[in-house]
């Protein structure tokens, strides 16, 4: 599979997870395959859409650890139970070859200040999440 086929795989998945991830109505939406999935619990009902970024940055033929982020309104979504759809694409459509549930992996943001004397501190500003799942891509 060629970086490009690779890009549109994850582009793919990409729109999977974020209509895995939005419920507006609160039932649990229709995934890949007919599976339900259930949206993430943070943030007000009816508040900003729900958007993924890919964090995995090197994705290959073979096993891969495929990660993404979420955010709402930016700020980051922490609670999300997140099933992953990949596809085989063929111009517009795409072929489900296979699905993986993500594990959350939760993390301490933060930033790093410098005071007057050169001394520096982590400044915790929140918690952050990364969803992920190991696969692998034929």
């Amino acid at each position: 599979m060629t970086k490009r086929r690779v890009a549109l795989a994850a582009a793919a998945v990409l729109a999977l997870l974020l209509l895995a991830a939005c419920g507006g109505d609160g039932k649990a939406p229709q995934g890949a395959g007919g599976a339900t999935t259930t949206p993430p619990a943070s943030g007000t009902p009816g508040a900003g859409e729900i958007k993924a970024v890919i964090i995995s940055s090197d994705l290959t033929v073979g096993t891969n650890r495929f990660m993404v982020g979420l955010v709402q309104d930016d700020v980051p979504v922490t609670d999300a139970q997140v099933q992953f759809g990949f596809l085989k694409l063929r111009g517009d459509q795409g072929e489900l070859r296979s699905e993986a549930r993500a594990t959350v992996v939760k993390m301490m943001r933060g930033v790093v200040q410098e005071k007057p004397d050169g001394t520096r501190v982590m400044v915790e500003s929140g918690e952050a999440a990364a969803y992920a799942a190991d696969v692998n891509f034929d």
